[in-house]
C-alpha cells in the first residue's frame, strides 16, 4: 500500500473527502486509511514530518511507497506559480547548514527540491537556496529519509504557491496559502490520480472488458501482478482465466468489487495451491476460537507454530465461551498443519 504524506490538513482535504479514509489509531498519529493506501498529517517541519513518517513506517508492515504531497515555493524561472511537479531530488537545510545527505526518486523529473528548516520568504533567502534546487518546502527531505531508512521508495508532487524569488511575502504568503488550500487541494488530487492511472496502464488484458468486475486501484495492481507471476505457467491471460473459470465467477450474486476480490483469490490459489490450502486449513482449525470472541495473532509469514491470543471480557458467559472454546482447541493438529502436514 502507499502512504500518502501531507504537512496539514487543509492541503489532504480533498483526499479525505474523495476517498473514504477512516481515521484509525496509531500512537497518537493524525493517520487515516482506506482500501488503496495510508494517509498521514504530519504537522510543518522537518522534524514532524521525520518523526511521523518514520513511526507510520515502523508501524505498518505493508507500505510499498510514499508519496508526499504539498505546496512548495520557487526559487527560479524554471518553476511556474500554480503548477505541480514531480520532484527528482530531496536536499536539506537545516539552520543554515546544508546536509550532506540527498535523496533522489525514480521520477524523471528534472526539478530538484531543498526542504529548509525556515519558511523562505525574501528575495536574499531564495536566491541562497537556488543554488541548490528549483525549489523549497519544508517537509519532503525528512519524508525521503525516512522512506530510504526502511528501504521504500518515495516520490513527491509540489504545488507552486508562491515564488520568493520574484514575489517579496514577508508574511502574507501563509494567509493567501490558506485561503486557496482548497484550491490546492483539488488540483493535487487530479494531478495524483493521473499518476495513478498512468502507472496502472498496462497491456490491453483482456479482463478490462467485463463489465462484471470493477478493480480499485490497489486490486488492479495485483492482478497485473499475478498475471504476470502466472504468465510463467501458461500461456496466456486468457487460458489462466479458463484456468479459474471466469464465466462462473461472473454469475455470482455480488457486487461487481466483490467479484473483483474473487477473482484476486482464485488467482492467488492457482499460483501457489499449497498456501491457499494451508491457510484455508488454518482459518478453519482457529474458527471456533475466533467464534468464542478470541483475537488471534499469527507469527510473521508462519515461522513458527506459535500464535497470541487476547480478548475483551465484560462478563461470566463471554468468560465461559472462551474457556470453552480453548479448552476444546486441538492444538496438535494446530501443530500438524503449520508443519505442513494438511490432511489432518
Amino acid at each position: 500500500m502507499k502512504l500518502l504524506v501531507f504537512a496539514h490538513r487543509a492541503e489532504a482535504q480533498t483526499f479525505l473527502r474523495q476517498t473514504q479514509y477512516k481515521s484509525i489509531d496509531l500512537h497518537g498519529l493524525s493517520l487515516y486509511q482506506n482500501e488503496d493506501s495510508y494517509l498521514l498529517i504530519t504537522k510543518e517541519g522537518i522534524f514532524n514530518a521525520l518523526e511521523g513518517a518514520t513511526t507510520a513506517l515502523a508501524s505498518l508492515d505493508n507500505i510499498d511507497s510514499v508519496i508526499n504531497l504539498g505546496v512548495a515555493g520557487g526559487l527560479d524561472s524554471r518553476v511556474e506559480k500554480g503548477a505541480i511537479y514531480q520532484i527528482r531530488t530531496a536536499y536539506s537545510i537545516i539552520n543554515d547548514k546544508l546536509e550532506f545527505k540527498s535523496y533522489s526518486s525514480n521520477s524523471t523529473s528534472t526539478i530538484d527540491c531543498i526542504t529548509s528548516s525556515s519558511r523562505t520568504l525574501t528575495k536574499e533567502e531564495a536566491d541562497k537556496l537556488s543554488c541548490f534546487a528549483h525549489i523549497v518546502d519544508r517537509e519532503l527531505w525528512a519524508v525521503a529519509k525516512a522512506a530510504s531508512n526502511f528501504s521504500v521508495e518515495f516520490k513527491a508532487l509540489k504545488l507552486i504557491s508562491d515564488l520568493p524569488y520574484a514575489e517579496e511575502n514577508e508574511a502574507g504568503i501563509c494567509e493567501i496559502v490558506k485561503e486557496k488550500a482548497e484550491v490546492y487541494s483539488d488540483q493535487l488530487y487530479k494531478e495524483f490520480l493521473k499518476i495513478e492511472y498512468k502507472e496502472n496502464e498496462k497491456a490491453n488484458f483482456i479482463i478490462n472488458n467485463y463489465k462484471e468486475l470493477y478493480f480499485t486501484v490497489s486490486q488492479y495492481r495485483n492482478y497485473t501482478t499475478l498475471i504476470s507471476q502466472l504468465l510463467t505457467k501458461f500461456e496466456t491471460e486468457e487460458e489462466i482465466l479458463r484456468e479459474i473459470n471466469i464465466d462462473s465467477l461472473l454469475n455470482i450474486e455480488a457486487l461487481p468489487k466483490q467479484r473483483s476480490a474473487l477473482l484476486l483469490e482464485k488467482l492467488r490459489e492457482l499460483l501457489t495451491p499449497f498456501n491457499t490450502k494451508l491457510n484455508n486449513q488454518i482459518e478453519a482449525i482457529l474458527h471456533p476460537l475466533k467464534q468464542s470472541g478470541l483475537k488471534i495473532t499469527l507469527s510473521k509469514n508462519l515461522e513458527s507454530d506459535q500464535f497470541k491470543i487476547s480478548a475483551t471480557i465484560d462478563n461470566e458467559v463471554e468468560l465461559q465461551k472462551i474457556s470453552k472454546s480453548l479448552k476444546n482447541f486441538n492444538y496438535k493438529d494446530y501443530q500438524l498443519i503449520m508443519r505442513g502436514k494438511i490432511d489432518v
